[in-house]
């Protein structure tokens, strides 16, 4: 799932549309009154158009795009798959304080993907995640008190 902020609006709308050609695929139908026609606009998913926008606007440093653009190296979505700039990207995100990358950082440091593995600061960044209240962190610090030890 992914998370809208609109602290931006120029880089909110940008987001929301690229976030649109990343997930969906509709077609738009209109009914002219004067002609009588219907006339359709089909918008398909398009992950490199998606990719270069999103890339556009994580640059601009607006943290959801960060997070997405990581996860879009992450699985190989509109680019190669890339475990170091999805960490990358990852970790510009998390350091913003925003919640899911902050998750994502932590899961990327506890699994050593795209970097070392270091269960400190995987406990550090869900930590972070948790306290602002993202339930998946706060899952994932509950079942590691019961199986991990730091």
């Amino acid at each position: 799932m992914i998370f809208l902020e609109a602290s931006s609006s120029s880089n909110f709308i940008r987001f929301f549309l690229v976030y649109v050609l990343l997930n969906f695929s509709f077609v738009n139908y209109s009914f002219s009154l004067t002609n009588s026609e219907i006339s359709t606009t089909e918008i398909e998913r398009n992950l490199d158009l998606a990719f270069y926008w999103m890339k556009r606007s994580a640059e601009q440093g607006y943290s959801p795009a960060q997070y997405v653009l990581g996860m879009m190296y992450y699985n190989g979505e509109g680019t190669e798959q890339n475990l170091e700039l999805a960490f990358d990207w990852m970790k510009k995100s998390a350091e913003q304080g925003y919640s899911p990358a902050q998750y994502v950082l932590g899961m990327m440091y506890y699994n050593g993907e795209g970097t070392e593995q270091n269960l400190e600061l995987a406990f550090d960044w869900m930590k972070k995640s948790a306290e602002q209240g993202y339930a998946p962190a706060q899952q994932f610090l509950k079942n590691f008190f019961k199986t991990d030890v730091l």
